[in-house]
């Protein structure tokens, strides 16, 4: 939101929902003395990624670095080759993305049941972290996805929402379950 124009529907649904993530979060890491002090550190890292959350949605500073990266591809000359660039970039992130689910498969056989639901919360902000990268690269095939309507919202602001319930629902397991 880095114009004047006003709050669109898809940016209230990204604020609201990440916004309650993070007080889920909070209040997970607060409240969750049973699951040990590495599952409220892990629940603190969750708030502290869903707050970042709500100032991009607000700044929109993924939009504004990819007008800028654009800005320099076309003064050096590499605006119209850019998508072999983006495929890569892509490619990059689903490979990141697939390493970090493997570490936590590996260690999540390691852990108690408590710590897994708060590192569960921390893999689905990293897939959120992620569809930021990937919505931050913009492949025209890949915004046609993301930008498409659905009711008052883009599609991408369903996945923000089906992030925000998922981890408010580990949030609340967490808070008030009893060890």
């Amino acid at each position: 939101m880095v114009s004047d124009a006003p709050i669109n529907p898809t940016q209230l649904a990204g604020l609201l929902a990440f916004g309650a993530v993070a007080l889920a979060a909070a209040w997970a890491a607060r409240a969750g003395a049973a699951s040990g002090p590495s599952g409220r550190a892990t629940w603190r890292w969750v708030c502290f990624f869903q707050l970042l959350f709500v100032v991009e949605i607000w700044l929109s500073n993924r939009h504004v670095a990819h007008d800028m990266v654009n800005t320099w591809l076309h003064s050096v000359g590499l605006y119209q080759d850019r998508a072999r660039l983006q495929q890569w970039m892509l490619a990059g992130i689903g490979l990141c993305g697939a390493l970090a689910a493997w570490a936590w498969w590996r260690s999540a056989a390691r852990d108690r049941p408590r710590a897994t639901v708060s590192r569960l919360a921390l893999v689905s902000t990293g897939a959120t972290l992620m569809l930021f990268l990937v919505e931050t690269v913009s492949l025209h095939a890949v915004d046609r996805l993301l930008y498409r309507p659905v009711g008052p919202v883009l599609l991408i602001a369903c996945f923000w929402i089906a992030h925000a319930l998922a981890v408010v629902a580990l949030a609340w397991r967490a808070a008030t379950a009893k060890c």
